[in-house]
């Protein structure tokens, strides 16, 4: 079926070339300026213990995907073991072989590299050496001996400090219907094998699963009295076999959402959950948790341990309530009760500054505003969306008391966000630098969100002088404007040649912040923290260097 259709693909596509080159034929042609192809070049060598490796792909993703689906590129070492990838649009890339059971032979690296291209720029020498990981095998058992079935298993470095790169958390890697298990194309070091969910980590039980306290190999609870594997190049490491104990047991919450001013129940709520550990929170938003029509809620597979359930806000929406905690301990919990609230709501006005493009103002008409409040709150952090009406106008509702931060947001589609920045927010006139504070029972009004828009791009490139920084140093460079204390610009990647590339930049001042990132292990003078003022023009592509003098060590220790 496959080659019929594309038979009959091809088929058309010749007729229709057919069609066009005779029409062209009749008509006089006027000559044109072909177009020059922005596509780079990405080349490279894999090798093998330092042999040739034929018939690898190598794949090319984008670095930060905005929408999921931005283009992909591979290509296929040769016998000499060489790729070239053309035709690859600017921007940066994550690089990396596709051989599963290999590994990159420096495990501080990881399993990729990441590459800024510029618009027909060339790179060579991302080269690549392989060794064969390693392999741990084993059987996971319960506390009758039984097979554990469709169990995740998981694997941590015993000695993250020596090779923070090489922790790996297996959440794909499954026993299967005998309990066995098997991890490969695993980094040359010393591991720790576990089965299980432990304190610093929580899921429900959603899928009807049994929950087992998490267990280190071969049958103990302690990290720190686990059994160390060893793996090394191309080793495989079997019988490493868990045994578990009983079951954990899991219980239910269940209770009602009613109007916290006349006491009826509210339908179609949906409910977020967050698991208290040591005062931190560890949140888990309950997707399939909605209050029926009675308002009656009930959520199922919770391990014992204290919880916060609040909820969720929508967009538009203006329900709030304040979060209701509870504890599990051997019983279900009942008559859970959330009153709702209007809440916070803060209004206002979204101004584009000097568009006339209508393609630009149809994007933006796309756009969202979305804001957070950082609170002690157990529901502070979490995101709130309200539609741009056609005047410019919105409404925030439901906010939480504590400092608020208003952003643009696509939830569909981030990519209609490219361009666009906040360039500040007022209340009542006034320039809000820290964000704006709210109160319970506020009803702010008077804000204003100005939003420029750019089509500048900034080629940048970091160089160090006098002297060198240490294997595996990085660089991570934050863009602000003078006297702005959250950055509107995301942070751009900077690869291991030190260049960066940023998309979509509104022209102006910027203040580049470039913080050198060392390996935990190395010991040394910190490196500077640089600060450079840059100025942005729009429609052009902006050349920009970035000096790091190391003769200059009065920066923070990295870290």
């Amino acid at each position: 079926m496959m080659r019929s259709f594309t038979h009959h693909a091809v088929s058309f596509a010749l007729l229709l070339c057919g069609m066009m080159c005779s029409a062209l034929a009749q008509t006089p042609q006027t000559p044109q300026t072909p177009k020059k192809n922005p596509g780079g070049i990405i080349a490279g060598k894999v090798t093998i213990k330092g042999k040739a490796a034929p018939g690898i792909v190598v794949g090319v993703r984008v670095g930060q995907p905005m929408t999921g689906y931005e283009p992909t590129f591979k290509g296929t070492t040769d016998q000499d073991g060489k790729y070239r990838i053309v035709d690859v649009l600017p921007g940066s890339y994550d690089i990396a072989p596709v051989a599963p059971a290999y590994v990159v032979s420096d495990a501080q690296s990881g399993r990729g590299k990441m590459v800024v291209l510029a618009e027909g720029e060339s790179v060579d020498g991302i080269d690549f050496a392989l060794v064969r990981g390693g392999v741990i095998t084993g059987k996971v058992t319960d506390a009758d001996g039984r097979p554990v079935i469709e169990q995740r298993v998981s694997l941590i470095s015993a000695d993250p400090q020596t090779n923070p790169r090489a922790v790996y958390s297996f959440s794909g890697v499954q026993t299967d219907d005998r309990g066995i298990y098997r991890m490969f194309g695993l980094a040359a070091g010393s591991y720790k094998v576990s089965v299980g969910q432990g304190e610093d980590r929580f899921y429900t039980s959603v899928s009807g699963r049994p929950v087992y306290k998490q267990t280190f190999y071969p049958d103990v609870a302690d990290a720190n009295k686990a059994t160390i594997v060893e793996v090394t190049e191309g080793s495989e490491t079997p019988n490493v076999d868990i045994a578990l104990g009983r079951t954990t047991q899991t219980y239910a919450a269940s209770g009602r959402v009613i109007n916290g001013e006349n006491g009826k129940p509210i339908a179609n709520v949906r409910f977020g959950l967050q698991y208290m550990i040591d005062g931190q929170r560890r949140q888990f938003m309950g997707a399939s948790a909605f209050s029926n029509t009675q308002g009656d809620f009930k959520i199922e597979g919770l391990v014992p341990g204290k919880y916060a359930i609040f909820i969720s806000p929508q967009q538009d929406g203006d329900i709030h309530g304040d979060a209701v905690t509870f504890e599990v301990l051997d019983q279900d919990i009942t008559e859970l009760v959330i009153k709702s609230s209007s809440g916070i709501s803060v209004a206002g006005t979204v101004v584009l500054e000097n568009i006339e493009d209508k393609s630009v103002l149809a994007r933006f008409s796309q756009l969202k505003v979305t804001g957070y409040v950082q609170s002690e709150t157990p529901t502070g952090n979490v995101m709130h969306s309200a539609t741009i009406n056609p005047d410019g106008s919105f409404v925030l509702k439901g906010l939480e008391p504590g400092m608020a931060y208003i952003q643009l947001g696509s939830p569909q589609d981030y990519s209609l966000l490219k361009g666009f920045a906040v360039s500040r927010t007022e209340r009542d006139g006034v320039i809000q630098p820290r964000g704006i504070e709210i109160k319970n029972g506020d009803q702010v009004s008077g804000v204003k969100v100005v939003v420029s828009y750019g089509n500048a791009t900034v080629h940048g490139v970091v160089k160090v002088e006098n002297g060198t920084l240490p294997d595996n140093a990085r660089f991570y460079i934050q863009v602000t404007k003078p006297g702005e204390q959250t950055p509107a610009i995301r942070s751009p990647q900077v690869d291991a040649r030190g260049h960066f590339m940023m998309e979509g930049i509104p022209a102006g001042t910027y203040v580049f912040i470039v913080t050198v990132v060392t390996p935990q292990n190395v010991t040394r003078v910190p490196p500077p923290r640089v600060r450079q003022q840059v100025s942005v023009v729009d429609g052009v592509v902006n050349d920009i260097t970035l000096i790091v003098d190391l003769s200059q060590n009065s920066g923070p220790p990295s870290q």
